[in-house]
């Protein structure tokens, strides 16, 4: 590929979305990533399902795909995608439980738990997986495949990851975000102090998410002011799902210009306010900060009031939201 590709700020969901495709659209690449685990059945071929953020309460598989063999048999593989964080306490048990949950309910005649992360991921996670698939190994079938621009491309996508992966993130200071951080800090400070607004460090560019976590809340919600898209996010980690029951259940207790969405894994009450450019000068934008706070507030003030409805509402359909934090 002679086109030059520069792929910033890759993350991990980039990578979940590049295997999906793989293994759905690429019959090779599917047989090839099968190989890879010991002992699965030689003759299986034909993808039956493939899905991504698979939640079975007991943690949250990043792929799943669903294989029928020669004979009819169905296998399943979870898959972890791990571009550059650690390993969440009992995370690959956890996939092993799940795996083990699908034999159990004779939902698959085999199972197993697959890796997908840089080579140095191997040693972390050794004896806890059935299977490591390597960026690198994954890159180097790529280059060993016809080199055609979509090929190209996805060697590209791959190399950036483990770019990513050997340089860390080390993200450049931005004077004028900087500034318009701490003036922000100083603002919440005097005007929401209850929402407990940490004081900032050095920003990079583009820095524009503000997270709230009082210590009245739940342990896991949190307020998240959205500077450049004009939202203030009251948010349910990996409630995405689970987005018609909370309508259900949560939607009658809100109040005017309260709604609820889902914000990538998670489902949020969102307010809507202005948008917030932290490369232009504080002052100028005074009151649309300030208008960010108050629904900040609002949220806070709400949560707190319903927050033991909303923990019997989770528990019921088996969410443990936790104790406040205080």
């Amino acid at each position: 590929m002679r086109t030059r590709v520069t792929i910033g700020g890759i993350c991990e969901q980039d990578l979940d979305l590049f295997l999906l495709e793989e293994c759905v659209s690429n019959d090779r690449f599917l047989s090839w990533l099968l190989e890879q685990v010991p002992g699965w059945p030689p003759d299986s071929r034909e993808l039956l399902a493939a899905a991504r953020s698979v939640d079975q309460g007991n943690g949250e598989s990043d792929l799943e795909l669903t294989v029928s063999d020669g004979a009819g048999r169905v296998g399943r593989l979870l898959i972890e995608n791990k571009l550059g964080a650690g390993f969440q306490p009992q995370q690959l048990a956890r996939y092993r439980e799940r795996a083990a949950m699908y034999l159990h309910r004779d939902e698959c005649a085999h199972s197993a738990v697959v890796l997908f992360a840089p080579s140095a991921y191997a040693r972390r996670s050794a004896g806890e997986v059935d299977a490591v698939v390597s960026y690198e190994a994954v890159e180097a079938w790529l280059a060993a495949t016809n080199s055609d621009q979509r090929i190209g491309y996805k060697r590209q996508l791959i190399r950036s990851a483990l770019e990513k992966h050997h340089l860390g993130y080390n993200p450049e200071t931005d004077e004028p975000v900087t500034t318009f951080w701490h003036l922000y800090w100083r603002e919440a400070a005097a005007r929401a102090p209850e929402l407990q607004l940490n004081q900032t460090g050095p920003k990079p560019a583009g820095a524009g998410f503000v997270w709230f976590r009082p210590v009245d809340l739940p342990a896991s919600l949190n307020i998240c002011h959205k500077l450049p898209k004009g939202f203030v996010d009251l948010q349910f980690p990996k409630c995405g799902h689970r987005i018609p029951m909370l309508m259900n259940e949560v939607g009658p207790l809100l109040e005017s210009e309260m709604e609820i969405v889902r914000a990538s894994k998670s489902a949020a009450i969102r307010i809507r306010v202005p948008t917030l450019n932290t490369g232009r000068p504080f002052e100028e934008q005074t009151d649309a900060v300030r208008d960010g706070l108050s629904a900040a507030r609002r949220l806070h003030t709400w949560a707190a009031r319903n927050s033991s409805r909303i923990q019997e509402i989770l528990a019921a359909h088996g969410v443990d939201a936790g104790q406040p934090k205080k």
